[in-house]
Formats: C-alpha cells, sequence, structure tokens
C-alpha cells in the first residue's frame, strides 16, 4: 500500500469510527441499514464509493421489523414495519452479486459496524429531509461516502427488443402525484405490465383496464421485467430505484409531497402533467 493511500485510509477510518477505530486489516466495510428496499438500494451508491476509496468490499447488515414514520396519509405494503425477512429475501438477489459486496446478511450482532445508515433517520431536519435527493443522504451524514449519483449502480438487465414491446408499470400508494391520470395508457398499442403488490394493481386497472398484473418474488425479477421493457413507469417507489440504478429508459411521476427522488442516471425523464407523459410514452415506442 502506498504511504498516500495509507494515509487517506487512516484519515477514513477515524471518521468511520472515532470512538472505535477500525483495525486498518479489516476484511470489509461493515453497514447496517434498517429501512425501507428503496432507501438501501440508493444507499448502494454511497456504499459503493466508500469500497472504491478504501479498496474493501462491503458486508451489508440489515436489521430487520423497525418501526417506520411516513406522511400523513400514506400507505405502505408492510404497514409501519420498514424492513422484513421477506423484504430481505427480496433484495437478496439483487445484491449478493454487485462486484462492491462480500456479502449481504440479516444483522444478528455477529460483527462491528463501522457505517449505521440507521442514523441518517436521527438527523432528518438537519438533513432536509423528505425533499433532498435520497442518495445524498447518506453522504451528507458520512461525506467520505460521496460518490457520482449519475453512474449506474446496478447491472444493465436490457434485453435485445424483444417480438412484442411491453411497458412496465409501478405506482405504490404513496408518494403519488393526484393530477396524473393514466386511462390514456390503454390506447397505447403495446402490452402494460404492472408490477408490485396485488392491491396497487387492482387500483391501477380503474385507470388502464388492460394492465396485466405481473407478480415478481425478488427485485432481481423485477429488475429483468424492466429491462426487458421499451419503457418503465413509476413513482418514488423501490421499483424505480431499480430502474434508476439500472440507467433503464424511465418516467418519474414526481410527488410535491417528498420530492427526495429524482433523475439523475441516463435514459430517464420526470413528469408531474399528463401532457409530458404522454408526449414521452409516445417517444418511446415509437
Amino acid at each position: 500500500m502506498t504511504a498516500n493511500k495509507q494515509k487517506i485510509e487512516t484519515k477514513m477510518l477515524e471518521i468511520l469510527s472515532p470512538e472505535k477505530p477500525l483495525e486498518l486489516n479489516a476484511p470489509t466495510l461493515n453497514f447496517l441499514h434498517g429501512a425501507n428496499a428503496g432507501d438501501l438500494i440508493y444507499s448502494l451508491v454511497g456504499i459503493r464509493a466508500a469500497c472504491r476509496k478504501i479498496g474493501r468490499k462491503a458486508r451489508i447488515l440489515c436489521r430487520l421489523n423497525l418501526i417506520g414514520s411516513y406522511y400523513e396519509g400514506a400507505t405502505h405494503p408492510l404497514g409501519n414495519l420498514m424492513f422484513t425477512e421477506n423484504t430481505f429475501n427480496m433484495v437478496f438477489p439483487l445484491i449478493e452479486t454487485l462486484d462492491f459486496v462480500e456479502s449481504i446478511e440479516i444483522w444478528k450482532n455477529q460483527c462491528e459496524i463501522h457505517y449505521n445508515i440507521d442514523q441518517i433517520r436521527d438527523h432528518c431536519d438537519a438533513l432536509g429531509m423528505p425533499h433532498t435527493e435520497i442518495r445524498q443522504w447518506m453522504m451528507m451524514m458520512f461525506p467520505e461516502t460521496a460518490g457520482c449519483i449519475s453512474e449506474a449502480w446496478l447491472p444493465d438487465r436490457r434485453e435485445p427488443p424483444a417480438p412484442m414491446k411491453y411497458i412496465a408499470v409501478n405506482l405504490t400508494e404513496r408518494y403519488r402525484n393526484p393530477l396524473i391520470n393514466y386511462r390514456f395508457l390503454d390506447n397505447v398499442g403495446v402490452p402494460i405490465m404492472f408490477l408490485g403488490v396485488g392491491s396497487e394493481h387492482d387500483l391501477f386497472i380503474k385507470q388502464c383496464r388492460k394492465a396485466q398484473y405481473l407478480p415478481t418474488k425478488t427485485y432481481a425479477d423485477v429488475a429483468s421485467v424492466i429491462g426487458g421493457s421499451v419503457l418503465f413507469i413509476g413513482n418514488q417507489s423501490s421499483c424505480f430505484a431499480v430502474a434508476e440504478g439500472m440507467s433503464a429508459p424511465r418516467l418519474l411521476e414526481v410527488c410535491k409531497e417528498a420530492t427526495n427522488v429524482t433523475v439523475a442516471t441516463p435514459n430517464g425523464v420526470p413528469f408531474v402533467d399528463n401532457k409530458a407523459l404522454e408526449f414521452l410514452v409516445e417517444q418511446a415506442i415509437k
């Protein structure tokens, strides 16, 4: 190791754990995370940046069943829980194969933690939540994790053009824009495939009757469906985090109550009104 890298590494490790300095020969950087799946997927940007700078892989430890708080009127499929064992099983296949990840595990007090990403939740006001960019929460909390938010961080799963194009859609019950209506998709000349939970599909077909429900067991499955689509349309959800991480062609429905998700990697556009949405869909399927 060069003297300069040793100096940088020593400084970083002091920042990581000032009360209990990390041993320089620690084999991994250990990250604790217990928030929602989408938060974890976006946190991979900072995790990758820290691993690149210090030359080690990440050990990601997931805390289960922490209680979350959302804006008034928000509905989440897990109720007031943020991350369950089922959530872990869904994210595991997506994250375990990333080249900067050594392992992803359920947290059972099995090792020392170098980054407690959940500390972000203790500083919501200071970090400007919920209106600051979600990838930057970790970077503001731990500046040594700063990285490029416009660089894709998940593998590109886009497939060669299939004989039949389709649009993939995921719209959750929270983080919605009430001014947007999707009825026009019934007249679009390609199939509409809906990802997410069944109750979300039940709400969506009230506007887009032809939308077919496509259940997915894991976020790796979500990535494959998005990768095979001509376009993904989503709101500020974990599925959009996957599309953003892949830099897949995508459109983002922006929620004015919590503008914490933006389009940063290539091939994406946000929208806030139907005219823009209809124009962008038409351009995508030409």
